[in-house]
């Protein structure tokens, strides 16, 4: 029997999430399946329960914490012996990553882009990481993975569709850098409300991995 795995992210920050029940986020994960692969009628759609990914998380004191985020599985039958296992994903989180997206960015906006030893503002009363090496590694990584995938090309597309305007890239930035000063020109023409001045809900690259899924 073929069966295929796929992946759909649902818009979605860090906080708001946690005080979320996994029943209220997921209500409509049948339908955004439907919508997202544009299936017919006739072919069935299935809630498949979930797997739960572990989480490093920054807390509002500035330590570190271990959650679990729950991750909802449904699967698509089509007939023909086919059928597609789709994990719908809160786009904070990146498959393999131990750290939500928020802070990612914190880490890189408060800590890595200023010279700052993450573990200067940070605290790990239980000893989660021997040091901020894991952090520092996943940035270098979605670094690696955004030009691999041309996200600025992308970005810069989506931003044209969106606006018929071209978006202002600042060559004279460090790429990853450069991607969140997208992101950031972008949400703000929407108005959107998702840059706060809160420095642990920073929510660019959740708001891009909606959009534009990172690989």
């Amino acid at each position: 029997m073929k069966r295929n795995h796929k992946s759909i992210f649902i818009l979605s920050f860090f906080k708001e999430f946690l005080n979320t029940s996994k029943e209220t986020f997921y209500k409509n994960a049948k339908i955004i399946v439907r919508e997202t692969l544009s299936l017919d009628d006739n072919i069935t759609v299935y809630s498949n329960g979930y797997y739960y990914k572990p989480i490093i998380y920054i807390n509002e004191s500035l330590a570190l914490e271990n959650i679990t985020i729950p991750i909802k599985r449904l699967l698509v039958i089509y007939g023909n012996n086919k059928r597609d296992t789709i994990y719908m994903y809160p786009s904070f989180v990146v498959k393999y990553c131990p750290f939500p997206l928020n802070d990612i960015q914190w880490v890189f906006d408060q800590c890595i882009s200023k010279g700052v030893e993450p573990f200067d503002k940070l605290k790990d009363p239980d000893k989660i990481l021997e040091s901020s090496i894991p952090y520092e590694n996943w940035i270098q990584r979605l670094n690696k993975t955004l030009e691999n995938n041309h996200f600025q090309e992308k970005f810069a597309k989506y931003f044209y569709d969106t606006f018929y305007t071209l978006i202002n890239i600042k060559t004279s930035k460090a790429f990853f850098e450069n991607c969140l000063s997208m992101i950031k020109e972008f949400v703000e023409k929407l108005n959107l409300n998702i840059v706060e001045q809160n420095i642990i809900n920073s929510n660019l690259l959740s708001y891009a991995n909606y959009q534009l899924p990172f690989r």
